[in-house]
């Protein structure tokens, strides 16, 4: 299994707990930062939101909810919150509470009061107030990035300034688009952050995964991925319940992939994503069965339809009456079985070739490029469909070299004769060799596979990102199978009389 060989070339050495699904992890031992209780990754979190008229009131709720879960997630009470609004202030400081619990309920009953935007001061009241206990410094803001207020035509502070401050200060921080989807201003988000990859979303992604970015960045450790994993909404796709023609609504931006990267990289996020979702296992190799599937039908069905052919082209020999012709449909009838054969033989050779390099191929996916994916943001499918495609045609495209050049030979040798024989001999073996050419079907098979695998690790990288909603639980493969493709219709054999 591919899993298992990832794991055994990441070392990875966790103890099983099984008393929680949710901590079968064994967690790293806690850090020399403990205040008054232990934390698996101490880290010093203060969330800033915006209370500004901008955002809304259900904006303001919404981003409560973030906050709420990434404290359940974070599974530390090392928090605090600042409202920031026209007069900034403490709503809770950092460490106040002694549980999560707690300091999750505080953030749920904390009111929205319409205000001006005052993001810089916000951060600097941050700065210069918070009782910093020795971990790293977290600010988290969450906002629509409009980020500047205007009096008399002029900003009404130097958000960038305020920022760059705390940043040299060695505050690190985030910032989260919320408020009204239509308002959201990426470009102010990113100046409160100082970078890209410190922008994310609360409407989409999941507060596990920046708790999972975080831990892993400052402890080395992936405390929790995701609350409640099998609780995710799927990639949407063409012909499902609410999927979308074209692929789906989501789109990867470069820090989704870097984020995803370092998740994959860590051992202990893996394990998680192990014991959590075995079932994209189970998915890849169910697209492997498909394909087998779908070529065993070609080959029995096509086959079944060239022993028949094979034998009425005997009984047409046994009623030619020149040498001449029957020499020549002789050899006609050699070459056809030889091509058979050969194409039956080396087409079992190449798929029994395929799936021993199967675990071996999707294992190096994700040790050697699934990292490279971020160089590829906007064109992922595509890249991993490509990747999965040469993984095909090295042990495939010398059998399709190989059928290319027996049908050719066939294709030959019948045009060679066709003046000998009678036109109704002639209509039957240019049926014979359309029946050949559709061992040629098997060459859909590199397309089938590399365009169902991507899809699927897209639908992956998706559940990984994508924030969680209380809808039916969505476990791979099921509910969304890939189907066997249908058999394209076979050639139909012209009605021969008795006498040729």
């Amino acid at each position: 299994m591919w899993w298992k060989v990832l794991l055994s070339a990441l070392l990875v050495s966790v103890a099983v707990s099984g008393a929680n699904a949710q901590n079968n992890m064994a967690p790293p031992e806690t850090s020399s930062y403990t205040y008054g209780y232990e934390c698996y990754c101490n880290l010093d979190v203060m969330f800033l939101v915006d209370g500004s008229s901008s955002v809304g009131v259900n904006g303001w709720q919404d981003a409560l909810d973030y906050v709420e879960e990434f404290i359940k997630c974070f599974n530390c009470p090392r928090v605090g919150f600042v409202h920031c609004k026209c007069e900034v202030n403490t709503t809770f400081p950092l460490c106040y509470y002694d549980n999560v619990l707690d300091a999750a309920g505080a953030v749920e009953d904390i009111a929205f009061h319409h205000s001006l935007t005052r993001i810089g001061y916000c951060i600097y009241h941050a700065q210069c107030t918070t009782p910093w206990k020795g971990a790293p410094k977290i600010i988290i803001v969450l906002s629509d990035g409009q980020i500047y207020g205007k009096f008399d035509g002029q900003n009404t502070e130097d958000v960038a300034a305020y920022s760059q401050n705390a940043r040299d200060a060695g505050i690190e921080i985030w910032a989260g688009a919320a408020g009204r989807p239509n308002l959201i201003n990426d470009g102010g988000l990113e100046e409160i952050s100082g970078s890209e990859y410190r922008v994310f979303n609360t409407f989409d992604e999941d507060p596990s995964l920046l708790v999972a970015v975080l831990t892993i960045k400052h402890c080395g450790y992936c405390w929790i991925l995701v609350k409640i994993l099998p609780d995710k909404q799927p990639y949407p796709w063409i012909g499902e319940p609410g999927g979308v023609v074209g692929g789906g609504r989501w789109g990867f931006w470069r820090r989704h992939l870097e984020y995803a990267c370092d998740i994959v990289m860590s051992p202990n996020c893996f394990n998680s994503l192990i014991w959590c979702q075995t079932g994209l296992e189970t998915a890849i190799y169910d697209v492997w069965t498909n394909v087998y599937e779908y070529a065993d039908k070609i080959e029995s069905r096509v086959t079944e339809r060239t022993v028949t052919a094979g034998k009425t082209l005997e009984e047409i020999l046994a009623q030619l009456v020149t040498l001449e012709e029957q020499d020549a449909l002789g050899e006609i009838i050699a070459e056809f079985s030889r091509c058979v054969q050969e194409v039956i033989s080396a087409f079992r050779g190449a798929m029994t070739k395929l799936q021993a390099r199967l675990d071996e191929y999707i294992g190096s996916f994700f040790l050697g490029v699934f990292c490279e994916l971020v160089d590829y943001w906007d064109g992922i499918v595509s890249y991993i469909r490509e990747y999965f495609r040469k993984f095909f045609l090295e042990a495939f495209q010398d059998f399709c070299e190989l059928l290319d050049a027996v049908i050719d030979k066939v294709e030959k040798l019948i045009e060679r004769y066709t003046w000998l024989f009678s036109a109704k001999v002639n209509r039957f073996l240019r049926y014979v060799l359309n029946l050949l050419k559709c061992y040629l079907r098997f060459k859909k098979l590199v397309q089938i596979f590399a365009d169902r695998v991507a899809r699927l690790l897209c639908r992956f990288l998706y559940w990984l990102i994508s924030r969680y909603y209380l809808i039916k639980p969505f476990i791979y493969p099921l509910p969304y199978p890939y189907p066997v493709p249908v058999i394209e219709p076979l050639p139909v054999a012209p009605g021969l009389p008795v006498n040729i």
